[in-house]
């Protein structure tokens, strides 16, 4: 009866309000006036149909498990819902993922799939991996990363299948695993979140410290896993049930309710909800999504929420003031999401203008540098001929100058040195006499020595 109410004279008033018996705990904003609150819509009272198991046209059932996505971090914003009520969004960008390998139960003992995402220069990719790349069809560049993910038989995906960001439906939960930010190397306060010493009384210069990190003698040591002052924050991570908000099917971009760890660039996987079930009355995408030829799809898929506050009790009393002024913070909303929204996508459009731009760039600029070189190469060889010709001429000149001085010592000594070759004796002349001036010796001290023989005898 209430909601028939509500209907019957909210036929021409939209949207509506009403006003809570109750006096609200919440901190209230600016956005929307005192005391009053969007009347959510109707589907929220309407019997909750039973959840879906299985589907005979795909072949899914609650126990398939399938394949992930790869998504880079944007940003973050905040967002608003049916009701005006604000909640934080983290903007995920589905960058151009693709099947590389299958792994089956036959080969390697289990069932998973190899997706790439991003691209990478050719030169910089190692010769392996480009044979690895070389299977997969409808593959232009290499991939920048490779995750493996495991399935079930059921939800195999062939090689160089196209994962977009429709593989996921709006209003299910999502899985997301990535490195956190890294802190670098903090104390035990910041890193486990110590109480530290007293602030005012009894501490000195130990305000921030550890603290006792063991007993006495017995253990005589500090056991293993303590919590002291390390490294901070860079290792893998996951957060678990976060709602899928919103899907930019053009732009393959996924807005999640609430924070997701990395920094904008960080490289996240994506996969379905463990814990959570999918939406009433839907059913995934099986295996994956493929788009149709010739069909159009609509650009943004939006879930539908329940309002964050309950909603129980109603005073139905309207007012045209207040309706008027909760439609201008309600456009006010939507103009502050667009313009978020807008500055979103020139983020990811000027991400894939620049990998284009940045490539052509580096080849024109590698072109003048070329250039540039060859200029070089030509001013210094044009130097260093210059420099060759005048040392070739100096050594040419030095050259003459020495036969010049040669030509004349040598008619100085023709002209001064004028002998007869009788005057000098030749080498077999002095050889000679050197003989014969040995053997007159060789006599003379023989017959000394005769002399001195004949001497002692007497």
């Amino acid at each position: 009866m209430l909601l028939q109410q509500m209907i019957s004279k909210s036929k021409n008033l939209s949207p509506l309000f009403c006003k809570y018996n109750l006096p609200c705990k919440r901190k209230k904003t600016n956005r929307a006036p005192k005391g009053f609150q969007y009347l959510p819509k109707n589907y929220l009272w309407d019997e909750i149909p039973e959840p879906k198991t299985h589907c005979d046209v795909t072949g899914w059932n609650i126990n398939s498990k399938r394949t992930g996505v790869i998504a880079q971090k944007i940003c973050m914003m905040t967002a608003h819902n049916e009701y005006l009520q604000t909640f934080p969004v983290t903007i995920l960008h589905v960058d151009d993922n693709i099947v590389t390998q299958i792994k089956t139960e036959d080969k390697e003992g289990f069932y998973s799939i190899q997706v790439g995402a991003g691209e990478r220069k050719i030169k910089n990719t190692k010769k392996p991996q480009l044979g690895h790349y070389a299977n997969v069809p409808n593959l232009k560049k290499p991939k920048r990363l490779l995750e493996e993910f495991r399935v079930t038989k059921e939800s195999v995906v062939p090689i160089g299948t196209k994962l977009f960001a429709q593989h996921f439906i709006p209003g299910q939960f999502v899985d997301i695993r990535g490195k956190t930010v890294g802190k670098g190397f903090q104390g035990a306060m910041k890193r486990w979140g110590f109480g530290g010493g007293p602030a005012s009384h009894g501490a000195s210069k130990s305000h921030r410290s550890l603290g006792s990190t063991g007993a006495c003698q017995d253990p005589g040591r500090v056991w293993k896993g303590k919590k002291m002052a390390g490294r901070m924050g860079h290792k893998n991570r996951t957060v678990k049930n976060l709602f899928l908000w919103k899907i930019d099917t053009k732009m393959n971009l996924l807005y999640v309710k609430g924070s997701v760890p990395g920094k904008p660039g960080t490289w996240l996987r994506v996969i379905d909800a463990k814990n959570k079930k999918y939406p009433k009355e839907e059913i995934p995408p099986f295996p994956t999504f493929q788009p149709k030829e010739g069909e159009e799809y609509p650009i943004d898929l939006q879930a539908k929420m329940k309002p964050m506050k309950s909603v129980d009790d109603y005073n139905i009393d309207y007012q045209e003031d207040d309706i008027e002024s909760f439609n201008l913070s309600f456009e006010y909303a939507d103009e502050q999401e667009a313009k978020r929204l807008a500055k979103i996508k020139d983020i990811v459009e000027k991400r894939k203008k620049t990998q284009e731009e940045q490539a052509t760039q580096k080849i024109e600029n590698r072109k003048k540098e070329k250039q540039k070189r060859k200029e070089k190469r030509k001013e210094k060889r044009a130097l260093l001929k210059e420099r060759d010709e005048e040392h070739y001429i100096k050594e040419q000149e030095l050259l003459k100058k020495e036969l010049e001085e040669d030509e004349l010592l040598n008619q100085e000594l023709e002209n001064d040195n004028e002998y007869d070759d009788d005057e000098y004796d030749t080498e077999e002349d002095v050889d000679e006499e050197e003989e014969e001036e040995n053997n007159n010796k060789d006599e003379e001290n023989k017959d000394n020595e005769k002399n001195e023989a004949e001497d002692l005898f007497k």
